[in-house]
């Protein structure tokens, strides 16, 4: 029983941190909904240092959605619904890019 408490102890620290890394975005004459991305990752302090650590694809994914000229609407939000407790379905907002200005330059996220 003990190998399933310890078990059990540590998804409950990992669920804590664990998240998801969403992207809901629009391409030029896109009809309909809103396209959707999301792709895991755990949130990590090092130091006096925050951050996601994910996979290698998920940021090259992540660098091409806002490098992409088509891109018309792009929201990138941290979802954190996985912990025991739920404090909100809500995800949390990121901006990753200013769209339709002069000065569309990505967001230092690396």
């Amino acid at each position: 029983m003990q190998h399933d408490d310890d078990v059990n102890r540590f998804m409950k620290f990992f669920a804590r941190h664990f998240v998801a890394i969403c992207l809901r975005f629009r391409l030029q004459g896109d009809k309909g909904s809103d396209r959707f991305f999301a792709a895991s990752g755990t949130y990590i302090k090092i130091g006096d240092i925050y951050g996601i650590l994910t996979a290698g694809h998920v940021i090259a994914h992540l660098r091409q959605a806002i490098a992409d000229e088509r891109m018309t609407k792009l929201e990138c939000y941290l979802v954190d619904t996985f912990g025991p407790v739920k404090l909100s379905d809500m995800g949390v907002c990121t901006w990753v890019r200013r769209l339709g200005s002069a000065q569309s330059k990505p967001a230092q996220l690396w």
